[in-house]
């Protein structure tokens, strides 16, 4: 029972972002975004990710090598075919709050702990 508990707990820290670092987006001088601090997303890019299909609370997510996830809101859940296994996802990446918890009137929301990564419009291929 204690290590299905801190297997939730793992999975639930790579759904809300805390395996890729402090939660604070930074600039390539390592000074705080203003714009991420604030919620507000900055222009997608496009991006290719690789790692393994797991499906989150809130979306698909693809799991790099580094323990990063990413949320393929796109997807919704993984197909069958692809859920746990190697895909390469691609597709325009923000990195904002749109699916941080939230309250509304004094009721706590679901949802994550904000600075999400995120991959919008996204395709993928299974390579494994």
């Amino acid at each position: 029972m204690r290590f299905a508990l801190v297997g939730l707990c793992m999975l639930a820290m790579s759904i809300v972002g805390c395996a890729g670092g402090s939660g604070a987006a930074k600039s390539e001088d390592g000074a705080k975004s203003k714009a991420a601090a604030n919620g507000e997303a900055k222009a997608a890019k496009p991006m290719t990710v690789e790692g393994v299909a797991k499906d989150g609370m809130i979306s698909a997510l693809v799991v790099d090598d580094k323990g990063v996830a990413y949320m393929v809101p796109s997807l919704g859940r993984w197909p069958d075919a692809a859920k746990g296994k190697r895909v390469r996802v691609t597709g325009q990446f923000v990195q904002d709050d749109r699916f941080m918890g939230k309250t509304v009137d004094g009721v706590p929301q679901q949802g994550t702990a904000g600075n999400d990564r995120i991959l919008l419009k996204a395709k993928y291929e299974v390579i494994k």
